[in-house]
């Protein structure tokens, strides 16, 4: 007998076809758990938002919550859209009624996105807020002013004096715009 030159016995054929099917299901399996938790990481990190979306198209669909027909005028950002009476409307000023913003966060170190977006929103002006159940991720009412998350996007709806709207007509809108983020 030389040494080194002799083979092993083979594995019998059942066993390797065994062998082989488990790694054939175990490899793409193990790629889809770690992908998964890889992009699960990236959105509880980095929220859902990248960008602010454009304020006026967001909340075009669902601005007859409000009860009054405003017309939308975007701001100088597109991040946030300035609700108008229409010349001659009851209680037409020749100022905003309400200011529609939204404002994404973005992950400080290791705190996520959406922890510093409800960190910014727990500490908006740091005046007392209520806490409004049903809006969003987390939502506050401060006087007449509603101020929202989702995920990582803040959403604050200014309502100025003079109001056209009324309070629940104001929070049904920000229900309604929460729920198409």
């Amino acid at each position: 007998m030389i040494y080194g030159l002799v083979s092993p016995p083979g594995r019998p054929l059942a066993a390797r076809r065994r062998w082989v099917t488990t790694l054939a299901i175990a490899v793409p399996g193990l790629l889809v758990a770690v992908g998964g938790l890889g992009y699960g990481t990236k959105v509880v990190h980095y929220g859902r938002f990248g960008a602010a979306p454009a304020a006026c198209d967001t909340i075009r669909p669902v601005i007859g919550r409000l009860g009054v027909a405003y017309d939308l005028r975007p701001t100088g950002l597109n991040r946030s859209c300035d609700l108008w009476l229409p010349p001659g409307a009851p209680g037409y000023t020749d100022a905003a009624k309400i200011t529609v913003g939204f404002f994404p966060a973005e992950p400080r170190g290791w705190t996520s996105a959406p922890q510093v977006a409800g960190a910014t929103l727990r500490d908006f002006d740091r005046g007392p807020l209520e806490p409004v159940a049903g809006i969003g991720d987390e939502a506050y009412a401060r006087d007449r002013d509603l101020l929202v998350r989702v995920s990582n996007l803040l959403l604050i709806i200014l309502v100025f004096p003079d109001p056209v709207s009324g309070p629940d007509q104001v929070r049904a809108f920000a229900e309604a715009v929460a729920g198409e983020l």
